[in-house]
C-alpha cells in the first residue's frame, strides 16, 4: 500500500516592526503609513532572501499590533519538508536573523553616508574599502559588502519603510526579534529620515517649469533636500539643485508658505514623488480671503542639466585615486 506524502511543516521566526512617537502611543497607525512599512520591509526582506538563496520558502504574516506603541508582529513563516534533519529546521531562524542583519547592514551604511556621495579608499594591505562620509568619519568594510550597500537594492524599500517618520508625530522605527530585543544599529530617528528617501520607484514621467504652494517642513543641509508640504495636504520630498542650491536654505527658515519653481515626478497615478526645486518666493499668509495664487515677478529658468546621481563607485577609486 502506498504511503501518504507528509505535508510540509511551517516553522516560525518572530519579527516585530516598531513605530514609536505621540501619534502612535495608542498602538495604531495610518493606514497609508501601515501600507509604506509593511512595503518598505516585505520587499526588503523578500529581496535579501533571494540574494542569499535561503535554502527554505519564506512567507511573511502580520500577526497582530501591541499597544503603547505601533509594534507589528510580524511571523516569517518557513516550510519545511518534515523528512529534513530536525538541525535544517532550527537553521530557520538563523536565517532569518541573516536576512535582518543584513537589511541593518544597509541601514548603518546609509546613516554613516547621510545623503552625500561616498568617498572611497582602498587598503592596499587587505583590499578592504574604508569609506568617508563628508565630516571625514571613515567606515571600513570588506568590497563586497561595499558593493552591496552602494549597489542601491534596498533603495525605494527603505523609503518606503521610512515615510511615516516625521518629527513630533512618528519618531523612530526599528527592528526586534520575537522577544523584543531591537537588532543592534537597527533604528532609524525622524531626524535621518532624508538620509533613506529616493525617488527612483515608481516615477514614470516628469514635467518641467511647475509652480507649486505650500511650506518646507525639513532641510538636510548635506543632501540638500527634505519635506514638502503642499497646500493640498500632501506630502512630497523636494531636492535643491541648481548651480548653488545653498542660496535656498534660507527660504527653510522663513515659517510661512512658499511658491516653488520646480521639475515634479510623478508616479503612474500622475501623484508627485519628488520635487526638483531650483526657484523659491515667499507668501505671505492671508488668513481671511483664498486667493488665487499668482505668478511671481521674477523666477529662475530651470537649469539645462541636473546634478547626477550620488553614487560612488570602486571605479572611481582605483583609476582616479581620489582622496580625502
Amino acid at each position: 500500500m502506498a504511503t501518504k506524502k507528509k505535508k510540509a511543516s511551517p516553522s516560525v521566526a518572530q519579527l516585530q516592526l516598531v513605530y514609536d512617537g505621540p501619534e502612535v502611543k495608542d498602538g495604531t497607525l495610518r493606514v497609508e503609513d501601515m501600507v509604506d512599512a509593511l512595503i518598505g520591509f516585505g520587499r526588503a526582506y523578500d529581496k535579501i532572501a533571494d540574494l542569499q538563496n535561503v535554502p527554505v520558502k519564506q512567507h511573511l504574516r502580520v500577526t497582530g499590533i501591541k499597544k503603547a506603541s505601533a509594534d507589528i508582529l510580524i511571523s516569517a513563516l518557513s516550510h519545511v519538508d518534515p523528512n529534513v534533519a530536525m538541525t535544517s529546521v532550527v537553521e530557520v531562524g538563523k536565517y532569518t536573523a541573516a536576512i535582518i542583519t543584513t537589511i541593518v547592514g544597509f541601514i548603518k551604511f546609509k546613516k554613516h553616508m547621510m545623503g552625500a556621495k561616498p568617498k572611497i579608499e582602498i587598503n592596499s594591505n587587505n583590499g578592504t574599502i574604508n569609506v568617508f562620509n563628508n565630516a571625514k568619519v571613515v567606515m571600513e568594510l570588506p568590497k563586497r559588502d561595499y558593493e552591496l550597500y552602494n549597489s542601491r537594492l534596498l533603495d525605494s524599500d527603505l523609503d518606503h519603510l521610512t515615510r511615516p517618520l516625521e518629527e513630533g508625530r512618528v519618531d523612530a522605527v526599528e527592528f526586534r526579534d520575537g522577544k523584543g530585543k531591537p537588532f543592534e544599529g537597527s533604528r532609524i530617528e525622524a531626524g535621518e529620515r532624508d538620509y533613506f528617501s529616493s525617488s527612483d520607484e515608481s516615477s514614470t514621467t516628469t514635467k518641467d517649469d511647475v509652480l507649486l504652494e505650500g511650506e518646507m517642513k525639513s532641510l538636510n543641509k548635506d543632501s540638500n533636500s527634505g519635506l514638502f508640504h503642499l497646500n493640498s495636504g500632501r506630502k512630497v520630498r523636494y531636492k535643491l539643485v541648481g548651480k548653488n542650491p545653498h542660496t535656498f536654505w534660507k527660504a527653510f527658515a522663513y515659517s510661512g508658505p512658499v511658491r516653488v519653481r520646480c521639475r515634479v515626478h510623478l508616479d503612474g497615478d500622475l501623484n508627485p514623488t519628488l520635487l526638483e526645486i531650483y526657484g523659491i518666493d515667499r507668501l505671505q499668509r492671508n488668513f481671511f480671503v483664498s486667493e488665487a495664487p499668482t505668478a511671481p515677478k521674477e523666477m529662475p529658468t530651470p537649469p539645462k542639466e541636473l546634478p547626477a546621481s550620488q553614487e560612488g563607485s570602486l571605479d572611481d577609486a582605483e583609476d582616479e585615486n581620489e582622496k580625502v
